[in-house]
């Protein structure tokens, strides 16, 4: 079975996967940073990576992100979850 390497364009996530891929997706988090100071939040996520999670999260809406022609739907943590990925 072949193990693959994922890396996120900023370097600051990495998986190693067996198998074959479900799906190939491009990281857009530094195009996602960007719109964290605008949005007064400190994390941003993508709709197709929101598609894929049971974490529950608060829509922001469609937004326009540096090189992509179209909108991009964003959403953030909610409260709740994000108080829970700060607890020690």
């Amino acid at each position: 079975m072949p193990t693959r390497t994922a890396t996120c364009r900023c370097r600051q996530l990495r998986a190693i996967c067996q198998g074959e891929p479900v799906r190939v997706s491009i990281c857009h988090c530094l195009e996602l940073e960007g719109l964290c100071r605008p949005l007064g939040r400190s994390v941003l996520i993508s709709g197709a990576v929101a598609a894929e999670t049971t974490t529950s999260l608060v829509p922001l809406g469609e937004h326009v992100l540096r090189g992509i022609a179209a909108p991009f739907t964003v959403f953030t943590l909610s409260d709740a979850e994000a108080g829970a990925s700060t607890a020690p």
